[in-house]
């Protein structure tokens, strides 16, 4: 591999790095982890005290998930009131 896609994969390894820790502020801002009482620091993956918890939030988000695809009007909804809680 050359340096230059050397530095390409690197680029997009820090931009996904930072979406995937911008998208676990979103999730913990909106309340889900407290729900699901798991905690920051928790490690999802090892802890398993947790692991029912984990599988129930990843259960809710594949849910969301096939909702969005079957619903037209409900991303709008959603767009609406969180921009309402996010102060847009």
């Amino acid at each position: 591999m050359d340096i230059k896609n050397e530095h390409i994969s690197s680029g997009l390894r820090k931009k996904r790095t930072r979406t995937l820790i911008q998208l676990g502020g979103l999730i913990e801002k909106s309340g889900l982890l407290k729900r699901m009482n798991i905690s920051l620091g928790d490690d999802l993956q090892k802890d398993d005290d947790i692991q029912e918890n984990v599988a129930e939030l990843f259960g809710g988000l594949l849910t969301l998930e096939k909702i969005i695809g079957t619903e037209d009007h409900a991303p709008a909804l959603w767009r609406e009131s969180g921009k309402k809680e996010m102060g847009l």
